[in-house]
């Protein structure tokens, strides 16, 4: 059991992140939350460590006085707070569940370290000096520049000619629906086909000069760590393809009728009058207009403008990610080679080994069949020997067994004599391809 005062947890928090320090003393995220609601000790948002890494001293919440108590217990291992008890019993609930989104986003940091430990401390270090650079340079950014890369000039040049082809009514800001409603073929239609992306598509004609910027900024930084932009959202680095997505929200508004729409609703209601057919046009109820906030895809990791946190603020992480991500392609398709390798030396393995089993069975069948026709052949030489020495010897001639003895030699594997009418024997093949069987006549000579 630990005892601290409310200044020491609110000291904790404010020093090593709420994740950090819930680990420290054995808590999930969401109880040690809960215990600072409870003693009404503020926590920091993630913006305000975004901001000290950025070097902006931002200023901490100040620790209420006013609260009766002035220490907490926390269990270790298998002692716990109450209250730690309580935030147990309660996990799996939908507040819970949303109480520990909201604490892992405001306890959030990015970890760079982790995220280029593959990689030696020599490229490390002039990454993260890349990555500070840029980071840098979008504090200042001016949207207005044009982009010195060649391949965000191109992008941006595609972009404003989908712009003018794709004009809807008075303002191109305005989506005819919203994009995360349109059909999931034609979203990854576009994400899996590079040729067909525009990366105009999924943004607002007023976003255009901050997406190329933030790009411009991307692609220079990766082209400095051995990156290459390429069209279509792409960007090889260490020899693998990193694609990616830009798209901005959509806010939900009342759609306001066109006059086309109107005219068309004026038809319709004198119509109806005379035709009960008539079907009432149809027409949309929203309009989805873009409101400036934009996420940044890469595969699964999703990079957004959230509440005091812009792009800008975080593109060292977007640039890292890219080099991060080629690396786990890159992983990922060794262990594919990797794993193709492994079946193909098994399968040729077992090849191997099933022609050693197919000959080993073919040769031991040939054996039980040989066997047999010496049994045989034994069985027939002693029943016939016996009838040699019978006393009613009247049914069985010698002439016949003499015959039968001739037939016995034929059988025999050890005499291997050859039949004037069965031919030569072959003691290896089975019973079945053995048999004597009668011969069909033929009636044409064949």
């Amino acid at each position: 059991m630990i005892r601290l005062t409310r200044k020491e947890l609110y000291n904790d928090i404010w020093t090593d992140t709420l994740s950090k320090t819930a680990l420290k003393y054995q808590l999930s995220t969401v109880q040690l939350k809960k215990i600072c609601n409870s003693l009404n000790i503020p926590t920091p948002s993630g913006g305000y460590w975004t901001k000290l890494r950025l070097g902006r001293n931002p200023e901490r919440t100040p620790l209420p006085d006013n609260f009766d108590k002035d220490y907490i217990e926390i269990g270790m291992a298998e002692e716990t707070h109450p209250l730690a008890n309580e935030a147990m019993d309660e996990i799996g609930t939908k507040a819970e569940s949303e109480d520990a989104l909201q604490a892992e986003s405001d306890n959030y940091v990015f970890d760079k370290e982790n995220k280029l430990s593959f990689i030696n401390l020599e490229r490390r270090l002039a990454v993260e000096k890349i990555c500070s650079n840029a980071l840098a340079q979008a504090q200042k950014i001016k949207y207005t520049d044009e982009p010195s890369n060649k391949i965000a000039q191109q992008e941006k040049k595609l972009a404003i000619k989908w712009f003018k082809l794709n004009k809807i009514g008075e303002k191109s800001k305005i989506s005819l629906q919203s994009y995360e409603a349109q059909s999931h073929y034609r979203l990854d239609h576009y994400i899996s086909n590079p040729e067909t992306r525009n990366l105009a598509e999924y943004i607002g004609e007023d976003s255009l000069n901050r997406v190329i910027s933030l790009l411009d900024i991307i692609y220079n930084a990766l082209v400095k760590v051995g990156g290459t932009p390429k069209i279509g959202c792409l960007v090889s680095v260490d020899n693998e393809i990193v694609d990616f997505l830009v798209t901005e929200k959509q806010d939900q508004i009342a759609h306001e009728l066109t006059a086309k729409e109107v005219k068309e609703l004026e038809t319709y209601d004198k119509e109806k009058l005379k035709y009960s057919y008539i079907s009432k046009p149809r027409i949309r109820k929203y309009d989805h207009i873009f409101n400036g906030k934009l996420r940044f895809s890469i595969s699964a990791k999703i990079f957004s403008d959230h509440r005091n946190i812009k792009l800008e603020d975080i593109i060292d992480e977007i640039i890292i990610e890219f080099i991060y991500f080629s690396h786990y392609k890159t992983t990922v398709h060794n262990d594919i080679i990797a794993e193709e390798e492994r079946r193909k030396q098994k399968a040729i393995k077992d090849e191997e080994l099933r022609v050693i089993y197919n000959d080993e069975a073919e040769k031991f069948n040939a054996l039980v069949n040989i066997a047999n026709d010496w049994k045989t052949a034994q069985t027939i030489r002693e029943f016939l020997n016996s009838m040699a020495s019978s006393k009613d010897n009247v049914k069985f001639p010698q002439e016949w067994i003499e015959w039968g003895l001739k037939k016995a030699d034929w059988i025999d594997p050890l005499s291997d004599r050859e039949d004037e009418v069965f031919g030569k024997r072959k003691h290896a093949d089975s019973n079945e391809k053995k048999a004597l069987k009668n011969k069909e006549r033929s009636y044409y000579g064949w």
